[in-house]
């Protein structure tokens, strides 16, 4: 009769621990799953922060880059025979970034300008000061654009038209442009010396 008791418990407490081993291995699996779900959450996680680097990274290193060109032209009758000059002014964008709300300042020699408007586009005006720069007088030209100048695009900002100008003498036309992303050039004014050649 003891030895039915005993056989019986013996049964039970074996019953009740294979329940308790199968028990832990549902949790170690559950926890085992848990950890691989973490891990999951924590590489995509790592990789969300590394795009956001690389766009960050991106959007610093873009940044708009202007500069002044210049174009001679001369004006011809019918006959061939010249009637004037004019000069087009217009910013470039050398940069990867659009350039908005910037300004704009050029002096342009006396003997090239003479304190002649600029007729700008969309119908703008822009009329000079006489300044004087190491002993040279320019028509000194400034003005604000707000359009945006594309990345390798190049906006007109005005034309000057005069009747004569001294061929033999070389022009250097003095720049600077200021832009959100700085000054253009950084410290006082660039040059330009513009070819009095007209184009083929």
């Amino acid at each position: 009769m003891w030895q039915f008791i005993f056989t019986v418990l013996t049964l039970i407490v074996s019953a009740v621990t294979l329940g308790l081993v199968f028990r832990q291995v549902q949790i170690m699996n559950q926890q085992q799953k848990t950890m691989q779900s973490q891990s999951s959450l924590m590489q995509r996680q790592l990789e969300i922060t590394q795009k956001q680097d690389e766009l960050m990274a991106s959007q610093l290193s873009k940044r708009a880059d202007l500069s002044l060109k210049v174009d001679f032209k001369i004006l011809r009758q019918q006959d061939k025979s010249i009637r004037g000059y004019t000069f087009s002014f217009s910013v470039c964008n050398k940069g990867n970034k659009s350039a908005t709300d910037h300004y704009w300042h050029i002096r342009v020699p006396f003997e090239f300008s003479r304190l002649q408007r600029m007729e700008g586009s969309e119908n703008a005006e822009y009329q000079p000061k006489s300044d004087e720069k190491n002993g040279q007088g320019y028509s000194y030209y400034s003005g604000f654009t707000a359009e945006p100048v594309y990345p390798s695009r190049t906006k007109l900002i005005g034309e000057i038209s005069l009747g004569d100008i001294p061929l033999d003498k070389t022009c250097v036309v003095l720049w600077k442009m200021i832009a959100e992303d700085g000054a253009f050039p950084e410290h006082d004014f660039a040059e330009l010396e513009v070819s009095l050649v007209e184009a083929a």
